[in-house]
C-alpha cells in the first residue's frame, strides 16, 4: 500500500497525476485562471515569482473574495490606518469554499475555475493595506511550494517544523509507519518538504515539480466605507473599483 509520502510525491511529479507533457505552457498571464496557475507551479513554467495587478483576471477574483473581505473590514474598523499581517489558512479554508461557490456561480467563463479557486490555492499569505492617493492599496504576498501543497491545516511553526518526507529519509522505519501515528506523534507540518526549482528540475529522476513559486497581488481600490456598513459582502462589491 502506497504511503502518504508516495502519493504526495506522485501528485507533485511532472509525469504523475497530471502529465506536464500533455499540458504545455500557454504563455498567457492576463487571463490566467487557477488551473493555469496550478500548472505553471507544478510544471515550473514561467518565472518563479509572478506579479499580478489590477489588469489581471486572478487579481479581480481575489478582490471579490470573502477572504479579502475580512481584511478589508479590519482596515476600516481600524480607522483606515495601515495594517500588516499574516492570514493563516485555518478557518479560512471554509471561507475559501464560499469563494469557490461564488466564483462557480458566475456565468463569465473567464472567472470560472472548475477545480479549485484562488483562495484555496494561495492558502496562507502575508498582506499589507495602505491608504494611498485617495484610495486603498492592497498587497498580498504568497509562497507556494510542495510543502504548502501538503500542509496540515492548523499546524504552523514553531510547534510544527518537520516534514514527513525528511523524517523518512533520516529513518527508513518512519516511511512505513502509519499516517495517523506520524501525524499525532511527530511535529510534522506537511507531508513533503519544500524544494527549489533547481532541486525539482527535469534533471531529477523521476522529474519532480512544484518548486518554490511566489505570487504577489497588488491593486488600489476606492474607499467603500458606507457601502460595507450598509450592504455587507458580497453586495457592496458592485461599488468596488480597482486600478
Amino acid at each position: 500500500m502506497a504511503s502518504a509520502i508516495d502519493v504526495a510525491q506522485w501528485i507533485f511529479s511532472k509525469d504523475g497525476l497530471w502529465d506536464c507533457g500533455n499540458r504545455p505552457d500557454d504563455g498567457q498571464r492576463l487571463t490566467d485562471d487557477v488551473p493555469d496557475l496550478w500548472f505553471d507551479f507544478l510544471c515550473e513554467y514561467g518565472e518563479p515569482h509572478r506579479s499580478f495587478d489590477a489588469g489581471d483576471q486572478l487579481t479581480y477574483e481575489l478582490v471579490n473574495s470573502i477572504v479579502i473581505d475580512g481584511i478589508r473590514k479590519k482596515f476600516y474598523e481600524g480607522g483606515g490606518s495601515r495594517i500588516d499581517g499574516t492570514l493563516e489558512f485555518v478557518g479560512e479554508f471554509f471561507l475559501a469554499w464560499i469563494d469557490f461557490i461564488l466564483q462557480s456561480g458566475k456565468l463569465d467563463s473567464t472567472i470560472l475555475s472548475p477545480t479549485i479557486n484562488l483562495s484555496h490555492f494561495i492558502g496562507s499569505f502575508d498582506y499589507s493595506v495602505v491608504p494611498q492617493n485617495g484610495g486603498v492599496q492592497f498587497e498580498i504576498r504568497n509562497r507556494t511550494d510542495r510543502s504548502s501543497g501538503t500542509h496540515f491545516p492548523g499546524r504552523f511553526p514553531p510547534q510544527f517544523d518537520e516534514f514527513m518526507e525528511t523524517l523518512a529519509g533520516e529513518d527508513a522505519s518512519f516511511a512505513s509507519s502509519s499516517f495517523i501515528g506520524a501525524y499525532l506523534f511527530s511535529p510534522v507540518v506537511s507531508v513533503l518538504e519544500p524544494k527549489t526549482r533547481t532541486q525539482t528540475s527535469d534533471f531529477v529522476i523521476p522529474p519532480e515539480g512544484g518548486g518554490v513559486y511566489r505570487q504577489t497581488f497588488v491593486w488600489t481600490e476606492n474607499y467603500v466605507t458606507c457601502e460595507i456598513d450598509q450592504l455587507g459582502w458580497p453586495q457592496y462589491l458592485n461599488f468596488i473599483e480597482i486600478d
